[in-house]
C-alpha cells in the first residue's frame, strides 16, 4: 500500500506473491520450502513483468525493479536476465556481496549465533559454524526438508551462491542502493562494498546510507518517522529523474 500510495495514479504498480504461496496467505507451508529459490522467484517476476507488458497499456521504456532485504539479490537475477528491458534496479538492504558476507561480519562481532542455544561464546567458534553449515549446504543443495537458522538447505544454496554484485555487473540500467546503518539483518558495509564495486565497473549506481535505520527502515531515534515510506519517496523521485 505504501508503494501505492506514494506512486497515487501516475505508476501501475505491480506486486508478485512468493512462489508457493497464495495470495495474503500467512503460516507454514510446505510447497513455498519447495519453491524457495532464487531461480524460481526470478523467473515468477520475469513471467509476471511479461504479462503486464504484452496485456497493458503502459510506458515499457521505464520500469523500475524494487527489492528489499533478500529481495536485492532476486531483482537483480531479473534485471540481468531482461537486460535492456529494466531501466531502473533499486535495492534496499539487499546485500551486495553474497549473503555470506553479513553471516561472517555478525558472526564474527556475536550479533548472530551469540546466545544460550548456539553455545559459541567465541567470534572463532561462530566463524567455523557458519562455515560449515555452508559446506553441509553445498553437499546438499537442492534439499527442502533440511534446515538452517529456519530455511531451506535449497533457499541457502540459490541465493548464497551469487550476489547483487554478480547479478548487476551484465546491467546496464540505473542502479539504486538504499542501506541503514543500524541494520542488523544485512552488515550495512556491504552496500559500501556493492556501491564501490559496481563503480569500479562503470556502472550508473547511486547510494543512500540512512543514518540509525534499522533492517525495516525504522529510524531509532525518531520513531515519528515513516522511515520506509520515505525511502521508496526517494526510489520514485530518482526514478523521475
Amino acid at each position: 500500500m505504501t508503494w501505492f500510495n506514494v506512486g497515487q495514479e501516475k505508476y501501475r504498480v505491480l506486486i508478485v506473491e512468493k512462489p508457493g504461496v497464495k495470495y495474503l496467505q500467512t503460516g507454514q507451508s510446505s510447497n513455498f520450502d519447495k519453491n524457495f529459490s532464487l531461480e524460481n522467484w526470478s523467473n515468477t517476476i520475469i513471467n509476471a513483468i511479461n504479462y503486464i507488458v504484452q496485456n497493458e497499456k503502459i510506458d515499457n521504456t521505464k520500469i523500475l525493479l524494487a527489492g528489499h532485504s533478500e529481495g536485492g539479490v532476486v531483482v537483480s537475477r531479473v534485471a540481468n536476465l531482461m537486460k535492456g528491458k529494466i531501466s531502473n534496479v533499486a535495492i534496499m538492504a539487499g546485500e551486495g556481496p553474497s549473503q555470506l558476507y553479513s553471516l561472517y561480519k555478525f558472526a564474527d562481532d556475536g550479533t548472530f549465533f551469540n546466545t544460550k542455544e548456539h553455545n559459541m561464546p567465541t567470534s572463532e567458534e561462530r566463524i567455523n559454524y557458519v562455515k560449515q553449515k555452508w559446506a553441509d549446504i553445498l553437499a546438499d543443495p537442492t534439499n527442502t526438508k533440511k534446515k538452517f537458522w529456519g530455511f531451506t538447505y535449497l533457499r541457502w544454496s540459490s541465493l548464497l551462491k551469487t550476489s547483487v554484485i554478480d547479478e548487476l555487473s551484465n546491467y546496464n540500467g540505473k542502479i539504486f542502493l538504499l542501506q541503514g546503518t543500524a541494520d542488523k539483518a544485512v552488515y550495512p558495509e556491504s552496500a559500501i562494498v556493492s556501491y564501490t564495486a559496481l563503480l569500479s565497473k562503470g556502472k550508473d549506481v547511486e547510494l543512500v546510507k540512512i543514518e540509525n535505520a534499522d533492517h525495516a527502515f525504522n529510524i531509532m531515534n525518531h520513531p515519528e518517522t515513516d522511515g520506509w515510506k520515505m525511502v521508496i519517496e526517494k526510489i520514485i523521485n530518482w526514478f523521475n529523474q
